[in-house]
């Protein structure tokens, strides 16, 4: 685990409407962590939390604040940047799947390798590979409509984790697994942190994963209201 931070916030806020209607998703957020951390991000629904993933995934932009990821100053960068930064660095698993339903498993594990600039044969390869390490030996060729919940988000977490990207996002990454598919999970995402010095941040409410966390973030209101080592 390296000393150096892989994130930073200071003061980070996001507010959505105006006015009246103006509410405030995140009122000033501040944390570190470390490259090769998993942090776990818990709270209640509605806390910010997701909210506060998309600003470090640089979906979303901070209404103020600063935030600086894997060296790169979010908050200053513009559309094109953040895009190269998106595609290059950061690997996502949404809490909706997100699979391309005309395409098989291994077909959607492989995209982000084309978009790459992989050949098409090499990028299935390494796509079956991640498939094995999610536990979906035989279902390569299957597409979302006959896959089950779980397995959609086992696929997932494999296209999230394909390219071997330096800062892993996960949105509920078990909410659909049974406990022990769960466990697997976390721990092959644990093992890529501590091991190739990837930095993995992942909201949950599953407290059956909460050992896998290096750091503990809790949080209610749109504020962290504590942080367990």
């Amino acid at each position: 685990m390296s000393a150096m931070p892989a994130v930073v916030c200071e003061e980070v806020t996001k507010i959505y409407g105006t006015g009246h209607s103006a509410v405030a998703a995140l009122r000033g957020v501040s944390f570190e962590m470390r490259k090769g951390e998993v942090c776990l991000i818990a709270g209640p629904s509605g806390c910010g939390k997701t909210t506060l993933l998309s600003i470090l995934g640089g979906l979303l932009a901070p209404t103020s604040g600063r935030v600086k990821v894997l060296d790169q100053p979010l908050h200053a960068l513009d559309d094109a940047a953040l895009q190269r930064f998106r595609q290059q660095l950061v690997g996502f698993v949404f809490q909706a799947f997100n699979l391309v339903p005309s395409l098989t498993a291994v077909e959607n594990v492989a995209v982000p390798l084309l978009l790459q600039g992989l050949e098409s044969e090499q990028a299935l390869a390494r796509a079956r590979e991640a498939l094995r390490a999610a536990q979906l030996q035989g279902r390569d060729a299957m597409r979302p409509a006959q896959l089950s919940g779980g397995e959609k988000q086992r696929v997932a977490i494999a296209r999230a984790l394909v390219t071997h990207p330096p800062l892993l996002l996960c949105d509920e990454p078990t909410s659909a697994l049974d406990g022990p598919t769960g466990q697997a999970v976390m721990a092959l995402i644990a093992r890529r942190a501590h091991e190739a010095g990837q930095t993995a941040i992942v909201v949950t409410h599953d407290e059956r994963i909460f050992h896998y966390a290096d750091r503990l973030v809790h949080m209610e209101d749109g504020r962290i209201t504590g942080v367990e080592q």
